[in-house]
């Protein structure tokens, strides 16, 4: 965490970030945290994740559309900080796509490149049928091609 004003318990806590992206492949990253802020904003929380793994190059979130995270911990205290609290309650995803954020996710992109290229849902959606017709009239035009050969 950048900012060490925080009030934080002493505790190990696993996480675990898989990102989804418009145009690349997943990538997954996995962090410990030694202590666990207790007076952070969930949103404050994320953004600092992503900027941790995200560190070497910014840039490469700009298209980033689904967070989802996984966290483990032994100590129970965990569970009662306001923080982790709204975490559980979202069930650890947060979409990027502007016709699905709210304002979690709005507050993790403000002021940042976090998803500045990210499509919309809708847009995307579309994208991939306009795709899938496209292959099925090149499918059915090899099929035409082959049959004429024969």
């Amino acid at each position: 965490m950048k900012n060490s004003n925080f009030l934080c318990l002493k505790a190990k806590m696993q996480v675990e970030i898989i990102c989804t992206f418009d145009n690349k492949p997943q990538q997954i990253y996995n962090a410990t945290m030694k202590v666990v802020p207790v007076d952070l904003k969930e949103s404050e929380w994320i953004k600092s994740l992503v900027e941790l793994a995200f560190a070497n190059d910014m840039h490469e979130a700009n298209d980033l559309c689904k967070l989802s995270i996984a966290i483990g911990y032994k100590n129970k205290k965990i569970s009662d900080i306001p923080m982790i609290k709204s975490f559980f309650e979202r069930n650890g995803k947060y979409y990027f796509q502007p016709d699905q954020r709210d304002e979690v996710e709005e507050e993790i992109i403000k002021g940042t490149t976090i998803a500045k290229d990210t499509k919309k849902l809708q847009q995307t959606k579309e994208e991939f049928e306009r795709e899938q017709l496209k292959n099925i009239s090149l499918q059915e035009a090899t099929r035409k091609s082959e049959a004429q050969l024969f």
